[in-house]
């Protein structure tokens, strides 16, 4: 062979390693750096000119002539290895960056829900979601959990972005948000942020909802009749519920009763009236409730006379009676009745609760007197159905006005639907209003038998679909035996291993 073709060969295998390093070389800087595109896209175009160059200067002819197998084992087998690798990072580098996924886990760990992906969708304005997690073993597997979730999630909408802080390293950004502590996720929109201790597909995405402002329904709350304020802070207030029903992804808006302008109201909430509602304004109540309209009445044993002209239509009435239980009740007063947690009549808003406290309660009647298991079942007709939600036991009693007493089981809270027309009108009507008030709300079931019954108004779906997703740190914890064999088996077991099948094969071809 001559000098000048002894220099080609080398060339050959110089091109050719130089361009399976440009390659290898693209691939990493394309998995670690992926904002550097341009970067690596030049990488890629120098490896294609110097696999041309080599492929120029013969190299796929020297290879045909001295065969695949000898050109694999012969003087180029470092120049094929890397070859190989490069292929293969450059392979992982470009799944990592596909747009598309393929979940295959069992439970199908990797998926976002519907309800996840429709709030995403309707994001209009930026957000950004800032995990505040210490880089330590402490925090580690919740960070990753964080991290891993959280990427879902951008994958899906453009709109938000994603930011790790250290708050231990970063404590000036953590005050900043207003943050104190450590592993906790806070989800920001302008002025807007909401905070979250839990990590999970179902906290993120409520925290999502509340800071975008993507409420399910529009609860609609009548002001100005002498009752419960959802701005009163005090015990008699509502602004817990009006909280908890905003992070149920309620919107609440006020509506005064003196001009009551129900257009994009869902529903209708009427805590504790005083004052009287009459004339067009109960006119125009009425013909949105007669237009498919849901009634939330949180009434009182001696609510004004339009709580009973709201609710008969839809077969429901409220007593002027006080409601007692000498069974089961708060302490040592009867008349704050409780119900149970297992003995709540079957029922949409009932399911699920725990014990519920209704101080002061007036009876949920029945408008028909025809009915004689109300309110141990429902009531029934061609138009409709009343439900009974909370009951008193057998130990209850009706206390009349006048000091009449009269024994039974009573009716403490109530839904109907029924056709009035063209529409089926929903209400649901409680024989209390200061279990809702901030004094109250937090007692057992309160809150969420609130909660149940905005939702069965509205048609409006609880966050069910989304599943919970078990984050485990699965750590191998070996004794010293066992590490050791697992470094004797890493360092000299495998690595002897191929040096005796290099031997063998050495000894076979020499």
């Amino acid at each position: 062979m001559s000098s000048s073709e002894r220099i080609s060969g080398r060339d050959r295998h110089l091109w050719l390693a130089l361009s399976a390093s440009s390659l290898a070389l693209a691939a990493l800087v394309g998995l670690l750096w992926p904002e550097l595109r341009i970067s690596w896209i030049l990488l890629l175009l120098l490896a294609a000119l110097l696999s041309a160059l080599w492929a120029a200067a013969g190299g796929i002819r020297s290879i045909r002539d001295i065969g695949l197998r000898r050109a694999l084992i012969g003087g180029n087998v470092a120049t094929m290895s890397a070859i190989l690798i490069a292929l293969a990072v450059f392979a992982n580098v470009v799944v990592s960056l596909a747009p598309w996924r393929a979940d295959v886990t069992a439970s199908s760990q990797y998926t976002l829900s519907p309800t996840t992906l429709e709030a995403l969708a309707r994001i209009d304005k930026p957000v950004e979601a800032v995990a505040l997690f210490p880089d330590t073993a402490a925090f580690r597997a919740q960070r990753e959990a964080a991290r891993r979730l959280l990427d879902l999630y951008a994958r899906e909408s453009a709109a938000l972005t994603i930011r790790f802080v250290d708050p231990e390293l970063n404590p000036g950004a953590a005050r900043t948000l207003g943050v104190t502590g450590s592993g906790v996720t806070v989800f920001r929109q302008g002025e807007r942020s909401v905070e979250t201790a839990a990590i999970g597909e179902r906290a993120f995405t409520e925290g999502l909802m509340q800071v975008a402002g993507i409420a399910a329904r529009t609860i609609c709350v009548m002001t100005d009749l002498g009752g419960p304020e959802t701005g009163d802070t005090g015990p008699a207030g509502l602004s817990r519920a009006a909280d908890g029903l905003q992070r149920a992804l309620f919107a609440l808006r006020p509506v005064s009763a003196a001009a009551p302008d129900l257009d994009g109201c869902t529903a209708v909430m009427i805590a504790g009236p005083r004052r009287p509602i009459d004339g067009p304004r109960l006119a125009a109540l009425e013909a949105w409730r007669d237009g498919g309209g849901g009634l939330l009445l949180l009434a009182d044993p001696q609510s004004p006379a339009f709580i009973r002209s709201l609710a008969e239509p839809l077969g429901l009435t409220v007593g002027e009676a006080q409601v007692a239980d000498r069974s089961v009740h708060v302490g040592d007063d009867p008349l704050t009745p409780a119900v149970l947690t297992d003995r709540y009549p079957p029922s949409e808003v009932g399911r699920g609760l725990e014990t519920t406290y209704f101080p002061g309660a007036a009876p949920v009647e029945l408008v028909r007197d025809d009915a004689t298991e109300w309110p141990g079942a429902p009531a029934v007709d061609a138009n409709g159905v009343a439900a009974p939600v909370a009951v008193t036991t057998e130990a209850g009693v009706l206390i009349q006005p006048g000091g009449n007493r009269q024994p039974g089981r009573y009716a403490l809270a109530a839904i109907a639907l029924r056709r009035l027309g063209e529409t089926e009108s929903r209400a649901v009507v409680i024989g209390d209003s200061d279990f809702a008030t901030n004094a109250h709300i937090y007692s057992g079931g309160n809150g969420q038998l609130l909660i149940n019954a905005a939702r069965w108004l509205t048609g409006a779906k609880p966050l069910t679909d989304i599943r919970a997703r078990p984050y485990a740190f699965r750590r191998l914890v070996l004794d010293e035996s066992q590490t050791s064999a697992l470094r004797l088996t890493s360092l000299a077991v495998l690595p002897g291993l191929a040096l005796l099948m290099a031997l063998f094969l050495w000894w076979r071809r020499r």
